[in-house]
């Protein structure tokens, strides 16, 4: 893994491997905010996302498709 930026890292590494650093990460995590992106062959954009604490983003699955959601603009509650 190479970190490009503060905090964020890219890099190739196999699905056991990506399910641990997601568990470590959210251990570590507290009260920060997570978003891990990874490569799947399951899914049809080639990538799943996941996220901890993501605040009001929510990640819809639209048929297959991961989209993502601000329920306050959405809603017609605009901040």
């Amino acid at each position: 893994m190479t970190e490009v930026n503060t905090g964020v890292y890219v890099g190739r590494v196999i699905s056991r491997i990506a399910e641990n650093l997601w568990e470590r990460c959210c251990e570590a995590a507290c009260n920060g905010r997570l978003t891990m992106i990874a490569s799947s062959n399951e899914r049809e954009q080639g990538f799943t996302v996941k996220t901890l604490n993501s605040g009001k983003l929510e990640l819809i699955d639209f048929d297959g498709l991961v989209l993502i959601e601000k329920p306050s603009l959405v809603r017609g509650n605009r901040e």
